[in-house]
């Protein structure tokens, strides 16, 4: 009776703090991850997603998940958002069900923060980041086949946390340091290291690992390396995230979706060298909550390239598979009900103020200028949301700011010849479809819409070139087809009568 009034606590409690999310939109990639990604929403597509390199990230587990969920939701957010929601509590309970099985007296306490933590909204309340809720998921029942396995050693159960922890990997590579916490745990409650038991799961985190990095270097980044830094700048930059990500684990506040970039130097990360060494000589508890942390946010803090280094280093939703480790340290402080209570109901207030943020992109958006005014990505997206809500002159805004932040957006340019064109400044959407065929001149769009352009300053043989190009480079453009078709009909009139 009273787990099940616990786990009625945490399902309540977790869905009020989430309930404002629920009415929100497709954020930032959900329509490249979802809505407008070919392998999920088209016949044939699942046999792509596991067999070929053709996603942007070799996440077969999610996307077919997404692939499901599209048969049942189509276009309506909501279905995708529920799901997050129902995965975020059913990890919550899983957490609970791990600190319970290594005997942490604060254990349900511990779970609720985790369920109430505002960092996690970023992963809940964006439909994208349903592959860190499924890694999340997989790896807790890795670990709870795991403790199964230590006193008994029955082969099934280090077999069951091998299986688990394949579709772990599967969903989200970025869980692939895993092993090292189960080695930890084996350690810490029986001051042995089972390497060879853990071997399979190394092997597992090692190829697939690898694989992540072929995609994001190959389909991602297409080649072109987004940090141009050395090993050095590197460990500074993650000493200096580590403890980021701790000061916001232990204080939420200004959250940002995209947080500004920083200059560093090795300072942090001598002090982090430090703290582990403090509670490698003090505690194997402390050591083991603090580098299972460093360990489980290893793959995000920039060693390996990856598309978001772009616009930050660091991303509350990177958080969210080694924000348990911490709170195993609370959990095992045995913290008392008042100071949980308290901490439950601080947390829940800042979770449903930032799950309100995602339910209004606009609101997002502007939430993230605030504290990152010159977060370029944030200025072009709020441009997307407001140029879909028919606000046209603040749209114009947003997209020249990105420009001037960033003036080879090609997205920008294209977008803003878009308005300046609907609004008869043909001549001056000349320049911004010129500027992205300068910057990439194999977008087949580009060219039909600087034709159209061309065509409304009545240069209708310029217009047809741009149409002939367009449908060379995809002949399946049906716009550009019969844009060209209008051009030459336009020449044959406008042609001397003999």
């Amino acid at each position: 009776m009273k787990r099940a009034l616990g786990t009625l606590a945490i399902v309540a409690w977790t869905l009020l703090a989430y309930w404002p999310s629920l009415r929100g939109p497709f954020l930032w990639d959900d329509g490249l991850n979802v809505t407008g990604n070919r392998l999920v929403t088209q016949p044939g597509g699942l046999s792509r997603i596991w067999f070929s390199t053709e996603p942007l990230d070799y996440y077969p587990v999610t996307f077919t998940v997404f692939r499901l969920q599209w048969h049942c939701w189509g276009n309506q957010p909501l279905g995708y958002r529920a799901v997050n929601l129902l995965l975020h509590i059913i990890n919550a309970l899983l957490l609970w069900r791990i600190f319970r099985a290594l005997s942490l007296p604060g254990a349900w306490w511990a779970a609720l923060l985790f369920a109430l933590h505002p960092v996690n909204v970023a992963t809940v309340a964006w439909i994208t980041e349903l592959k860190n809720l499924l890694a999340f998921a997989f790896a807790a029942l890795t670990v709870l086949a795991w403790l199964r396995w230590e006193p008994t050693a029955r082969p099934v159960w280090l077999a069951a946390s091998l299986g688990a922890f394949l579709l772990a990997l599967l969903s989200k590579t970025a869980v692939a340091p895993l092993p090292l916490v189960l080695l930890g745990i084996t350690w810490w409650r029986q001051k042995r290291l089972a390497w060879r038991e853990a071997t399979p799961l190394f092997a597992l985190a090692l190829a697939l690992g690898l694989v992540a990095i072929w995609f994001q270097h190959h389909r991602v980044l297409e080649g072109v390396p987004v940090r141009r830094t050395d090993v050095l700048a590197r460990i500074a930059d993650a000493g200096w995230a580590v403890w980021f990500y701790l000061g916001k684990a232990v204080l939420p506040l200004n959250l940002s979706l995209v947080y500004p970039r920083w200059e560093t130097n090795g300072i942090p990360a001598a002090l982090l060298a430090l703290a582990l060494t403090w509670c490698w000589l003090r505690s194997r508890g402390a050591f083991l909550a603090l580098g299972g942390f460093v360990a489980m946010m290893f793959p995000m803090l920039g060693f390996f390239d990856q598309g978001f280094y772009a616009y930050s280093l660091v991303a509350d939703h990177w958080q969210y598979l080694a924000l348990p480790l911490l709170l195993a340290a609370v959990a095992g402080a045995s913290l008392r009900w008042f100071v949980g209570a308290a901490a439950a109901v601080a947390l829940g207030w800042l979770t449903t103020a930032r799950a309100t943020l995602y339910a209004d992109e606009v609101a997002l958006w502007r939430d993230t200028l605030e504290k990152n005014p010159s977060a370029w990505v944030a200025h072009f997206n709020l441009g997307l949301a407001l140029r879909h809500r028919g606000d046209r002159s603040s749209a114009e805004r947003c997209y020249r700011e990105t420009l001037r932040l960033n003036p080879d957006h090609v997205e920008a340019h294209n977008n803003l010849g878009n308005l300046l064109s609907e609004s008869g400044r043909h001549r001056e959407a000349v320049k911004h479809f010129v500027a992205v065929l300068r910057l990439n001149p194999r977008v087949p769009a580009a060219h039909n819409n600087l034709g159209v352009a061309l065509a409304r300053l009545g240069q209708y043989e310029a217009a047809a070139e741009c149409f002939r190009e367009a449908l060379r480079l995809d002949p399946a453009h049906a716009e550009a087809r019969e844009n060209l078709r209008m051009a030459l009909t336009r020449l044959k009139d406008n042609e001397p009568k003999p």
